[in-house]
């Protein structure tokens, strides 16, 4: 067995040992045939999860091909729409206070890169998945919306 790089292979089971920090120097997951983690648990009991707590929350989240499909379209294109209502808004908002336009912009897709990596997670977290549409799809209308008005208080 290997220790050098931190793995540690064997023909029955792998073990991954981290030693990156000072407080904990050995830390071990296993899994595979023969060990007492072959269901997936670690061997650590206060990391456990329950068998029946994980089959109660894996049965409760649908797995199939076009509910993927459905939250990764959701992700996608409303975190676009999302992230393109905070970007004009934030636009608008940033350049209303007196910054410059340029400035207001770099600064405003920070937050919009921000925004849709949120709006992303969001998607596959949330439950309902009319409750994902709505929020990132009409928030980014609301928000565009809300731009174009105080873009036309500005003009």
């Amino acid at each position: 067995m290997d220790n050098s790089s931190g793995t540690c292979w064997s023909a029955d089971r792998l073990l991954l040992q981290c030693k990156w920090f000072s407080f904990a120097p050995s830390f071990r997951i296993a899994a595979g045939a023969g060990n007492s983690a072959a269901d997936g648990d670690l061997q650590y009991p206060f990391l456990q999860v329950p068998s029946a707590l994980r089959k109660t929350a894996m049965a409760a989240l649908p797995s199939s091909a076009s509910h993927i499909a459905a939250r990764t379209a959701a992700a996608v294109l409303g975190g676009y729409a999302f992230t393109w209502g905070v970007v004009a808004f934030g636009m608008a908002g940033l350049f209303a206070i007196g910054l410059e336009f340029h400035d207001a912009e770099h600064l405003s897709y920070i937050i919009g890169l921000l925004a849709f990596l949120v709006a992303f997670l969001m998607a596959f977290a949330a439950r309902s998945l009319l409750r994902v549409w709505l929020v990132l799809a009409g928030g980014g209308a609301l928000l565009a919306a809300g731009a174009s008005l105080l873009q036309q208080q500005l003009v």
